[in-house]
This record gives C-alpha cells, structure tokens and sequence, in this order.
C-alpha cells in the first residue's frame, strides 16, 4: 500500500502537472516525453502513483461510468479481478497495466493485442 507523506504529496502535485501537459498536448504520450526530455517510463509511473494516490485520498467517484467493449477471445478485466480457475477461457498469457488485466489466447490477433494496449496505455 502507498504510504502518504508530505516528499510524496509535493510529487504528486509536480506530476500532477507533468502528466497534464502531456494529456492536454495533442500529441501520443510517447511523443511529448521525448519533445520535452521526459523519460516515457517516468511519465506512466507517475501518472499510474497518481492514480493510486486520488483512489486512497478521495476514493471511487460516483460519476465514473464505465465503457464496455467486446473482445473476443481475449477478456479485459479492471479492478484487480481475474478469471476463476475453471474457466473455459483458458488464456495463456495474462498481461497487466496499471488496473486493467488482458487475458490472451493463443489465437488472439497481435494487431488486435497492440491496439488494446495502446488504448489503456493512453487511458
């Protein structure tokens, strides 16, 4: 669990305003790190502690609607929930980004995999 301190709060503040920018540039995250001398890795770190940090501070906004989309055979899973053991899925490989889990199959289109990705990725 994150422990809250004053060195973290002021963090979370200049990131806060870091991860801003880029969000309000235009331009892919990947992009704007690399114009501004930020490192890519630094930058989805920080927007994911600020995350982390907004959910033990405020808790879950009653406003947040969630989108749903179908991807089959894939699941895409947020919360930190996961499949039950005998599921009939049978994913191979599970990959997990931030709050969201992807469940892959063997079968699953690696064009199809990079475009989800992309779209948590830039969430």
């Amino acid at each position: 669990m994150m422990q809250i301190t004053p060195e973290l709060e002021n963090k979370i503040k200049e990131w806060r305003e870091i991860v801003r920018k880029a969000k309000e540039s235009g331009v892919p995250k990947v992009q704007w790190c690399r114009e501004n001398g930020i490192a890519r890795n630094s930058l989805f770190y920080w927007q994911r502690r600020i995350e982390e940090y907004e959910a033990l501070t405020q808790g879950s906004k009653q406003d947040e609607v969630p989108v749903f989309c179908e991807v089959d055979p894939a699941v895409v899973v947020a919360g930190g929930e996961s499949l039950a053991p005998d599921d009939p899925l049978k994913a191979h490989a599970m990959i997990r980004i931030g709050k969201y889990q992807v469940y892959v199959d063997d079968s699953f289109s690696m064009d199809t995999l990079s475009r989800i990705l992309a779209v948590i990725r830039d969430a």
